[in-house]
Order: C-alpha cells, then structure tokens, then sequence
C-alpha cells in the first residue's frame, strides 16, 4: 500500500495506490483540491480480466461536472455517462 498526501497553502493533493500483484488488482485514487477548484479522479484497474473502471468528478466553483466512464474489454462494451450541471 502506498499513500502521498501533500498540502500546499491553497493546494492540497492526495494520492492513493494500492497494488495486489497476486491477483493483478491495480487500485489508483487521486484527489486535488485547488482553492475554488476541486478535483476527483478515482481510477480502477483490474489487469486479471482487463477491466477498467474511470470515475472522474470535477468541481468548479459554480460549475458542477461529473464524468463516469466504464470500460470492459474482455467483451468490448463500452459506457459513458455524463452529468452536467451548470
């Protein structure tokens, strides 16, 4: 396991790894807060049957994004859902 906080006066980053190598499990969390940006990118890997899941959250001031996309390649199928709100 592997975690990285560093905090920066108006920056604050947050990284968070953790790796299974016996089953081949890769799990990514990145935060970023930056003053009156936020910044949510949470990625899931699993190598074993070539799954791969992006969660995306983006947070701007007044602008709210939300991106979640998920990808399954042993299948092919391929889902992209997006939420906007302004």
């Amino acid at each position: 396991y592997f975690s990285i906080y560093l905090n920066v006066k108006y920056f604050n980053f947050y990284l968070s790894i953790y790796l299974n190598v016996k089953y081949l499990i890769t799990v990514i969390t990145f935060k970023l807060n930056v003053k009156y940006f936020n910044f949510y990118l949470s990625i899931y890997l699993n190598v074993k049957y070539f799954n791969f899941y992006l969660s995306i959250y983006l947070n701007v001031k007044y602008f709210n994004f939300y991106l979640s996309i998920y990808l399954n390649v042993k299948y092919f199928n391929f889902y992209l859902s997006i939420y906007l709100n302004v």
